[in-house]
């Protein structure tokens, strides 16, 4: 596990080599990755809330999390080995910090939320 967020004790997300959901009893895995390849490690996660939360990391990874299922944003060619170590989420704008294949290049990413 690398990044925890939660709403309430009885509401948390962890990411790392899996996404879990703790609700208060027990621990589900809520992705499920056939839906997302290539996708890589979550490294750090922020949220608006329980329905608006984002995952990035390895194999640059930004997964979006609507309370329903999982995203992956988007591909970037040239870009399919970034390595996203951090990010924020604040109303419809996300941002996402990270390095380029090698650690040579810093690399950061802003998306904004369409179709509200």
């Amino acid at each position: 596990v690398r990044a925890i967020w939660f709403n309430l004790l009885n509401d948390v997300y962890t990411d790392g080599a899996r996404t879990l959901h703790y609700n208060g009893k027990e621990w589900c895995e809520t992705v499920d990755y056939r839906k997302l390849l290539p996708s890589g490690w979550g490294y750090d996660m922020a949220a608006n809330n329980r329905w608006d939360i984002v995952v990035v990391g390895t194999r640059s990874t930004i997964r979006h999390y609507n309370n329903e299922d999982w995203k992956q944003w988007l591909s970037m060619p040239g870009l399919e080995y970034a390595c996203f170590n951090g990010c924020t989420i604040h109303g419809d704008e996300a941002w996402a910090v990270g390095l380029i294949t090698q650690g040579t290049e810093v690399l950061i990413v802003k998306g904004t939320r369409s179709g509200r």
